[in-house]
């Protein structure tokens, strides 16, 4: 679309605003016309908006699908509770079920970026296992914003789930030490990456030096893949460098990916747990 950040903001805010202006409008149109009628129609409202960002082909059709799809949201956002309420007249039940749909509320806010940040972080990453030395810059180039994108999105919502399954009097402890590893882990994860790419091409490499009848073949693509293809003069090791180190990369790759869908499973199951165990019971004092 060749749009700039002021349209980028644009995007985010069309949607925003629209949500803001009509969700007073929406609780009077409920209550006329019938809470279901309103949040059906919102439901059908956000669809075709959806529709409408999904077959943009210019900004303008863009942030007319956002703002449709802000006006939806106005109407679905106050029609859920008193559905809940009309459904579940019986209070204890109703106060279970109220309950329910507030805390899966939350955990929807954190599952969402989760899905989407390592959702896209793991496949740009499993694309990359199809990189070569000729793909074109705006593929990769492309992935790469991909990447970015998804850690922009995962960290925060790493955070989230974090600090929502720890005790309220550990937050401090939970937010310093996951920092602490967040850390730690870029290290080691750096190293290890950069080690097993290392390795899996100079195995690799060797063994093409092996089968071209080449002598000292494992320390020769020990010293090539540490010092660069420039260290050596033969044009055989000079041919055989690059399908190596490519698939060491891919081998890279194919794990971070990997690592990024087991991370992305360990945190939905652990604010699934945090988010759906029950409160413990308050603590009565005997004014005795």
């Amino acid at each position: 679309m060749q749009t700039d950040i002021s349209g980028l903001q644009w995007v985010v805010n069309a949607y925003t605003i629209c949500l803001s202006a009509f969700m007073l409008s929406s609780g009077p149109i409920a209550d006329r016309y019938g809470h279901k009628r309103a949040w059906l129609a919102g439901v059908g409202l956000f669809t075709v908006g959806s529709a409408v960002c999904a077959m943009a082909s210019n900004l303008d059709l863009l942030l007319l699908g956002r703002a449709v799809q802000g006006v939806a949201g106005a109407l679905l956002i106050p029609g859920a509770l008193p559905i809940l309420s009309h459904a579940f007249p019986d209070a204890e039940e109703r106060a279970h079920v109220i309950g329910g749909w507030s805390a899966f509320s939350a955990l929807a806010l954190i599952l969402g970026p989760l899905l989407a940040g390592y959702g896209v972080t793991a496949l740009a990453m499993s694309t990359m296992m199809t990189f070569t030395a000729h793909t074109p810059y705006w593929i990769v180039g492309t992935l790469f914003g991909l990447l970015g994108l998804g850690a922009g999105l995962a960290v925060p919502a790493t955070s989230m789930a974090v600090t929502t399954a720890a005790p309220i009097d550990r937050m401090g402890v939970a937010s310093t030490t996951m920092n602490a590893l967040r850390q730690m882990g870029m290290t080691i994860g750096v190293a290890f990456l950069g080690t097993l790419m290392s390795s899996e091409a100079s195995r690799v490499l060797a063994a093409a030096l092996r089968d071209q009848g080449v002598a000292k073949a494992p320390e020769i693509a020990r010293y090539v893949i540490a010092h660069g293809v420039a260290s050596s003069d033969s044009l055989i090791v000079s041919a055989l460098f690059v399908p190596a180190m490519e698939h060491g990369f891919h081998v890279a790759m194919m794990v971070s990916g990997l690592a990024c869908a087991l991370v992305a499973l360990m945190l939905l199951i652990t604010s699934f747990d945090a988010d759906t165990s029950p409160s413990p019971p308050p603590k009565h004092t005997d004014g005795g």
